[in-house]
């Protein structure tokens, strides 16, 4: 899952209902978002990175 796309359909979700919202909630929201793509990207790198790792250890 490319964390650009998530981001996108993420911020679709909740960007009608979110006009009615105050201001402060809506940059809530948007951090909570974003921090979470954070998480996710730095996960995905790891996952990578362990899985480089092995496939070196196994053609050992």
């Amino acid at each position: 899952m490319q964390p650009s796309f998530f981001c996108q359909s993420h911020c679709n979700d909740f960007f009608p209902e979110t006009r009615q919202i105050g201001e402060v909630e809506l940059q809530d929201k948007i951090f909570l978002n974003a921090s979470a793509n954070l998480v996710i990207v730095s996960m995905s790198r790891q996952i990578v990175q362990a899985t480089k790792h092995h496939r070196h250890e196994i053609a050992r």
